[in-house]
């Protein structure tokens, strides 16, 4: 009979005892040469023997043979403790660097090495790949059975949100948490998926199969009772779609990005206003010199600020700062004596006429707005609590002048146009014992799982904040499969090592 194929694992064994007279190693995925402290290709015997016969590697054997103290003769077989030891050595090593964002790649640092190496002499520093292909596997896998574990029999929610990286790839992160009628339990990142294209059955598609790895046996349906994400377009409808398969799900838009939406109103309504902050940013960039004369000059311990469109309500912000400091701010601006484009276009914009008045105006209408930002980015904030605070912000908004009009028509366009938004006030509305209207598809008896539900998808908007080397546009060595499971073990990781 014809011998049957061997495993990769089997395969890789007997070119570790056929050639590697005890120098090469396997864990079953690797084949590793511990005089090279290197993986070593393995597809076919002669590319291990093309390893052993270059001039590297020989060298490296002499060097061997040279340290080899000659005082044991017979061979030492490593124990079965001693290998445990090292494979428990291996995956804490992972897990450590994981959980600290510290890239694999790092312990190919000559540097870093040594370190290792000096002050953990009883163990070998694996080779990167070995952790990546063999480790980081099992770390993972641990991470999602403690996800289940947290999740057990709850209700959970959903929070769903899609970014580009480096490379303009589209990545899409699916956060998952239980509903707890006691506390706020945070979400977890339960999978990153790398999308061909953003629209409404990628997203869909990504969320199925993202409960799929967290019930493998059956997708319970019924258990999702909140799906929250931005207001793109693509992500209404494929709110829209889903709730058709989770029939006690509420899906609800993020109460921050509405708020943003406002904020971006009175922005616009304030032309002169943001030529102000574009033009004194101008000032200060790449002019150290003049940095250190302001504050000096004016005895304050920051520069204005520069408002970025990516962070909620940091325009308002800029505003009452300059607000504040606008005195100063002006003193200092007009006593350059350079004659530069940018210091005329600053000082201009320091002499219209009503930009004291416009300022004004943006820190005592709309200074609310920065307020219940801060407010709703509170983690652990009752159901209650923060409906309470979105409908005082649109309250507060209904009085003042014209561009507070607008911002009030703007706020009660978008609350419309959220999904969820009446069905989540109906929520609060039991919870506080003002009503005793269920919302459709509700039950008595889950009413109290919603104390904590969240109203934002602040979660998703921080997780991708977590992974920065991967957005880099030189980071692309990864392979989906390895930059999914890197993900979900180092933001969830810090998650439980913190319990």
């Amino acid at each position: 009979m014809p011998k049957g194929k061997l495993t990769v694992a089997q395969r890789l064994t007997s070119y570790a005892n056929e050639l590697g007279d005890g120098v090469l190693t396997t864990d079953g995925s690797v084949l590793y040469c511990n005089a090279c402290d290197m993986s070593v290709a393995a597809e076919t015997k002669s590319h291990v023997e093309q390893h052993l016969q270059t001039e590297k590697h020989m060298q490296k054997m002499q060097k061997r043979k040279r340290q080899k103290q000659p005082l044991i003769s017979p061979a030492v077989t490593p124990t079965s403790s001693t290998t445990e030891n090292a494979k428990q050595f291996h995956y804490d090593l992972t897990e450590a660097l994981l959980s600290s964002d510290i890239p694999l790649w790092k312990l190919q640092n000559l540097a870093f090495k040594n370190f290792l190496s000096k002050y953990i002499p009883h163990h070998d520093i694996p080779n990167e790949l070995v952790l990546r292909k063999k480790y980081v596997p099992i770390l993972y896998q641990r991470i999602i059975q403690r996800i289940r574990e947290t999740i057990g029999e709850k209700n959970v929610y959903l929070i769903v949100d899609e970014t580009t990286d480096g490379t303009n790839q589209h990545l899409c992160n699916v956060l998952i948490g239980p509903l707890s009628h006691d506390k706020f339990i945070p979400p977890m990142l339960l999978d990153c998926v790398v999308l061909d294209s953003t629209n409404s059955s990628t997203i869909s598609q990504s969320i199925n199969n993202a409960l799929m790895l967290l019930w493998p046996s059956s997708v319970y349906y019924d258990r999702v009772f909140l799906l929250l994400t931005d207001s793109a377009p693509y992500m209404i409808k494929a709110g829209a779609g889903l709730s058709v398969l989770y029939p006690k799900m509420i899906y609800v838009t993020c109460l921050l990005n509405a708020i943003h939406r406002v904020a971006e109103v009175v922005r616009s309504s304030y032309v002169e206003v943001d030529e102000l902050f574009v033009t004194v940013k101008q000032l200060f960039s790449k002019a150290p010199s003049r940095r250190r004369a302001f504050l000096d000059s004016t005895s304050l311990s920051t520069l204005p600020p520069s408002p970025s469109s990516g962070r909620w309500g940091t325009w308002i912000d800029a505003a009452c700062f300059f607000q504040e400091h606008y005195a100063k701010v002006k003193r200092f601006v007009m006593e350059l004596d350079e004659n530069t484009p940018t210091i005329q276009r600053a000082k201009s914009a320091l002499r219209k006429p009503n930009i004291t008045a416009d300022l004004a105006a943006i820190c005592t209408h709309f200074k609310p707005l920065v307020d219940a930002i801060a407010q709703l980015e509170e983690r652990g904030l009752r159901l209650t609590n923060a409906v309470d605070i979105v409908t005082t912000l649109n309250h507060s908004l209904e009085y003042g002048g014209r561009v507070t009009a607008s911002a009030s028509q703007k706020m009660s366009y978008v609350l419309s146009k959220n999904p969820g938004w009446s069905r989540i006030m109906s929520l609060a509305r039991v919870l506080s014992g003002v009503s005793a209207d269920l919302p459709r598809n509700i039950s008595a008896n889950v009413i109290n799982c919603f104390n904590f539900a969240p109203i934002t998808s602040f979660g998703a908007e921080r997780s991708f904040c977590e992974f920065k080397y991967f957005f880099r546009s030189n980071g692309t060595s990864f392979t989906q499969e390895h930059m999914m499971q890197h993900m979900v073990v180092l933001f969830n990781n810090k998650r439980f090592s913190s319990k």
